[in-house]
């Protein structure tokens, strides 16, 4: 979107994100994607600049596709794919081809809308949040899975309810994975939210920075891994087991079979109960280290594992969150304290390696 403004001179790119009352078979969503999504009052400029001015280098490559690949705007701006429907339905009538774009456009930085489609009757689904665009610092806040939800009510598709942002941020959801559809119909997959968060590292970090050694890599694979395991099952021993009852359960209920009273132990602990807590925290949020409170920001930057710049901090707040208990309130330690991002205000938090890690972590538990 910000490449197209820029290259447009404002004017508005005509593709999902600008035209979801058009798009054939679909139902939009309006909502104010900004409620208790960001804070202080500077905080949404704030954010809207870093994102801006990060990805205004990318903008020059609107015109090399044009010269070097002698390529139109729209086949710079878009996945064009030979149209399989041509003709199929009205909708489709001289349609050659279809324009793909990034689920992003849509405000859905997780992929799973294709997923999640009724036709694919899935079971459970691990939607992994890594946008890092959420808040300024780098960290998530849960709206990515919000869109989502909205997005799959309002077009008939079964899908968990899930709170609102500081219900996010007030429960801890967005620090430790939790569950949401624990008690809902077999037609509903199980959604395991895990967002990127600072468990063993501060891994708030951009794919616009490229200068990682080695020992840097491993440490944000490693915290991924510790994300995924619950620390290697350190901070909750059941854990794996838990991931095992969430990969049985809709095949548990489809057969009308008991689910195991260790599963439900498990629901009680990390699935969301259906309250809320909509009171945004008067701190901003700046996650420690799951496991390692100790270690500050600062600190870590500055050492091996971190890449050297720790200048940047959030004046706005102390970071002082709160934890909360059981009933799918991620009862888990406080996830408080200081965590912005790491580096100038042009960065974006996209972690690729994040996807690399969970799969790893998700296989070896199951062993």
């Amino acid at each position: 979107m910000w490449v197209v403004e820029n290259y447009t001179n404002g004017a508005g790119g005509q593709f999902a994100k600008r035209s979801l009352d058009e798009r054939d078979g679909e139902q939009p969503f309006h909502r104010d994607r900004n409620v208790f999504k960001r804070w202080p009052t500077s905080e949404a400029v704030t954010e809207q600049e870093r994102v801006a001015n990060g990805t205004a280098p990318l903008t020059s490559l609107v015109y090399v596709m044009e010269e070097v690949f002698n390529l139109t705007l729209e086949e710079a701006l878009y996945a064009v794919w030979p149209n399989p429907f041509l003709n199929s339905t009205p909708a489709m009538t001289n349609v050659p081809d279809l324009l793909l774009v990034d689920g992003s456009e849509v405000l859905q930085e997780i992929p799973i809308w294709p997923l999640i489609q009724p036709a694919r009757r899935p079971d459970f689904i691990i939607a992994n949040d890594a946008g890092g665009t959420d808040l300024s610092n780098g960290w998530m806040n849960g709206s990515s899975l919000i869109d989502t939800a909205a997005y799959a009510a309002a077009n008939g598709i079964p899908f968990p309810k899930v709170p609102d942002q500081a219900t996010f941020i007030n429960y801890n959801f967005t620090v430790y994975p939790t569950f949401f559809g624990c008690n809902d119909s077999v037609d509903v997959p199980l959604v395991l939210y895990a967002a990127d968060a600072p468990w063993s590292a501060f891994t708030n970090e951009t794919f616009l920075n490229s200068a990682y050694d080695t020992f840097q890599l491993e440490t944000i694979f490693n915290n991924t891994y510790n994300l995924y395991s619950y620390g290697n099952n350190t901070v909750d021993p059941e854990w794996s087991g838990c991931l095992a009852c969430a990969f049985i359960l809709r095949s548990l209920q489809r057969g009308n079979m008991s689910v195991p009273e260790f599963c439900n132990g498990c629901w009680q602990r990390h699935c969301w109960n259906g309250t809320y807590n909509s009171t945004l925290p008067n701190n901003f949020f700046e996650p420690t280290l799951v496991m390692n409170s100790s270690l500050t920001y600062a600190e870590f930057a500055n050492s091996p594992a971190g890449i050297g710049d720790a200048t940047t901090t959030n004046t706005n707040s102390t970071g002082s969150g709160t934890s909360s208990g059981a009933s799918g309130t991620s009862g888990s330690p406080s996830a408080s304290g200081s965590g912005s991002a790491k580096s100038d205000g042009t960065r974006l938090g996209v972690h690729f390696s994040l996807v690399i890690a969970m799969v790893a972590a998700v296989a070896i538990l199951g062993h």
